[in-house]
């Protein structure tokens, strides 16, 4: 019985990436919408937008990993870093509570990151700026006591 469960289990997940992939050609055509296609197939649109996005994120079978489930591979999809993430996952052995908190501390030090280098190119451009002003009062200084200006 439980060799009946893991393949059934194993079958629902593969069945997840399949209708990713059919939902992405649907979709692909402009003329249907994700609120209409969900009313048809009688799921929500979060629901479209979940197994598309986890598909979109590891299109080709080389891209996942086999030793960790469907839903490693959904934390992994929101992430800035998928493939990064779910081999990390992998190499590690993490669950997916440790995978979310390992995206979310690095995303963090990333965000503080870019707000830190953000914060410095603001102060050079600024620096930049009054250095540019200052060279164009000083030329207009020189300009005016030629009385060409």
């Amino acid at each position: 019985m439980l060799q009946t469960y893991v393949q059934i289990d194993e079958s629902e997940q593969e069945a997840r990436w399949l209708k990713g992939q059919v939902l992405n050609i649907i979709l692909a055509n402009k003329s249907v919408s994700k609120k209409w296609l969900a009313s048809q197939l009688n799921v929500s649109p979060a629901q479209i937008r979940v197994l598309m996005q986890v598909y979109r994120a590891f299109p080709e079978k080389q891209s996942r990993m086999p030793e960790m489930n469907w839903y490693h591979h959904r934390v992994a999809a929101n992430s800035l870093d998928p493939d990064y993430y779910i081999r990390e996952a992998a190499a590690k052995g993490l669950s997916t509570r440790e995978m979310q908190d390992l995206i979310s501390d690095n995303e963090k030090k990333s965000t503080v990151q870019r707000k830190t280098v953000r914060a410095t190119k603001k102060k050079k451009l600024r620096k930049l700026e009054s250095a540019i002003a200052e060279g164009i009062q000083g030329q207009l200084r020189v300009l005016s006591g030629k009385g060409l200006i």
